[in-house]
Order: structure tokens, then C-alpha cells, then sequence
């Protein structure tokens, strides 16, 4: 599935934001916890002490145990790149091999992650600056698979 954004600047100043995608997803009903990984390109460094909630592991983000009632967690992270590679956000369903990776044409200017015994949602941002009468357009494309079908394994 793509998703493509087209935004011109009809305005007589220049604009410079910043915008984030929710993306809150649950994999065959699964909700954060043991069964979920979040996988980036890059292994992500918290920006403050994470709570006991969840833990990076190498290049992922994991749920020690199941999130529950009013459990909540959120993290913000650091350590990719400059470029788009870096905006490349797996999240996998480890017990029924399902799962979606999200990927942007952008670079990821900032990146927090939410979830609770529901839902995980990574949310990505990226930086927007249009000058005036000129656009901007961003893409974002979420490859859905079951293991052994996504040429994203592999990373």
C-alpha cells in the first residue's frame, strides 16, 4: 500500500514543520508485548531511560510482557541517518510470522514510539519545509507480509 502526499505552498511566507505518522497497528490481534519486535535499520538509542515496559535489543524495540490495563509506554529515539534509509520500521507479529514494514522517501527527523496493551505505533517524523509557490510531496509505502514472503526479510 502507498500512500503518496502532495502539498503546495500557496501562501505568502515559507512553511517548516515537522509531521509524524500514528501508525497504530496491531498484527493478528496482537497487541504490545513478547510477540511484537520493532526492527529499524539502525540500532536505537533512547533519549531518556526507557521504562521497564520495553528494551532495545540490538536494532529492535521489544516487550519484555504483555502491556496491560492502563499500561503505557513511550519512547523517543536516536541514531539514524541523514537519509531515507534509515525510515524503514518493521514490526513483526514473532508468533505468527506476520507483519508490516514502513518505509518514507523522507529522512526521519525525529522518532517516538506508543504503544499499549492494544495497540504499537511508531511514529516517525519527518521535516517539511516548502518555500513559497513551491510544493512538496512525500511517500510512504507499508509492505505487508507473512515471514518468508517480504524481500525485507533479508535486512
Amino acid at each position: 500500500m502507498t500512500i503518496e502526499h502532495h502539498l503546495m505552498n500557496t501562501g505568502a511566507k515559507p512553511m517548516a514543520t515537522q509531521v509524524y505518522d500514528h501508525n497504530f497497528l496491531v498484527i493478528d490481534h496482537q497487541g504490545a508485548g513478547p510477540a511484537i519486535e520493532i526492527t529499524f535499520p539502525f540500532a536505537p538509542k533512547p533519549t531518556k531511560t526507557l521504562d521497564l515496559l520495553a528494551e532495545v535489543r540490538g536494532k529492535q524495540l521489544v516487550f519484555p510482557k504483555e502491556l496491560r490495563g492502563n499500561d503505557t509506554f513511550y519512547g523517543e529515539f536516536r541514531g539514524f541517518g541523514k537519509t531515507a534509509d534509515d525510515y524503514e520500521i518493521r514490526v513483526e507479529n514473532k508468533r505468527t510470522g506476520a507483519g508490516v514494514v514502513v518505509t518514507c522517501d523522507q529522512p526521519l527527523a525525529n522518532l517516538g514510539v506508543w504503544a499499549v496493551k492494544t495497540v504499537v505505533a511508531p511514529e516517525p517524523y519527518i521535516t517539511i519545509r516548502v518555500p513559497v509557490a513551491r510544493d512538496f510531496r512525500r511517500k510512504y509505502t507499508y509492505t505487508f507480509y507473512t515471514r518468508g514472503t517480504s524481500d525485507h526479510e533479508k535486512r
